[in-house]
């Protein structure tokens, strides 16, 4: 991931040039693993693979694909279900002794390609835990979450952070509901909160619009003891 002098992480905003390539060449022959999120390893995914197989002529640039391809990969995401680059291990959690463990091996450096991640990974590694990583806005940029609270049943809540690429740094969000699920293809936000041991159910599509929860349709049910079946309900 591109950093500029002042700090500020982002892939689009600048054009690696053949001198940065060098230096990312240098990087990374002097690494053992390189561990990335979701977004920015599928930004990666897309790209270098091609160029392995179909050489650009750029002596930097086409080295650095060979390094990466070659490399030992690691991608921490709870919606891939699989992953199709070589020498890459998909993880669906951060497990503190296991990222102990990888740091403790002998060999070569560790690099973290996912600003969002080296968030995560620090929170992990700090005892403070409960942090997943995602695209909570639909932006492509890797935001961050922190566990907040468990209700009755199933219900759960968290705090959710974006990243500003204008400033480099994250904010916290409006976002809020319960049990929240992020469709990455629809670009939907689903809420779903159940009480009453299961008897009643709210269902709530949302949309984001300037970094806001704005609420395309919500359904309410409840069980109903007379056809032991659930039936749509006006929402409070």
């Amino acid at each position: 991931m591109n950093m500029t002098l002042d700090g500020f992480c982002n892939h689009t905003a600048m054009i690696a040039d053949d001198e940065i390539h060098q230096h990312y060449n240098e990087l990374l022959s002097n690494a053992g693993t390189l561990i990335y999120g979701r977004i920015t390893y599928q930004l990666m995914e897309s790209y270098w693979p091609l160029v392995v197989k179909d050489p650009t002529g750029n002596k930097p640039v086409d080295e650095f694909a060979v390094l990466i391809d070659n490399l030992s990969k690691i991608v921490f995401s709870r919606t891939l279900k699989s992953v199709e680059w070589k020498n890459t291990t998909l993880k669906k959690e951060i497990i503190k002794d296991e990222v102990l463990a990888l740091k403790q091996q002998a060999g070569k450096n560790i690099l973290v390609g996912s600003p969002g991640l080296i968030v995560a990974l620090t929170c992990q590694l700090s005892d403070l835990d409960n942090v997943s990583i995602d695209d909570y806005n639909f932006d492509g940029l890797t935001d961050f979450s922190v566990f907040e609270q468990s209700y009755a049943g199933p219900n759960t809540s968290s705090l959710y952070f974006l990243f500003n690429p204008k400033t480099g740094k994250y904010f916290k969000s409006s976002f809020e509901g319960t049990s929240l699920e992020f469709g990455q293809k629809t670009k939907r936000i689903y809420e779903h909160n159940q009480c009453c041991a299961g008897r009643s159910h709210m269902n709530a599509e949302y949309k984001v619009v300037n970094n806001k929860m704005v609420l395309v349709k919500k359904t309410c049910l409840e069980y109903d003891e007379k056809t032991d079946d659930y039936k749509k309900v006006k929402c409070e």
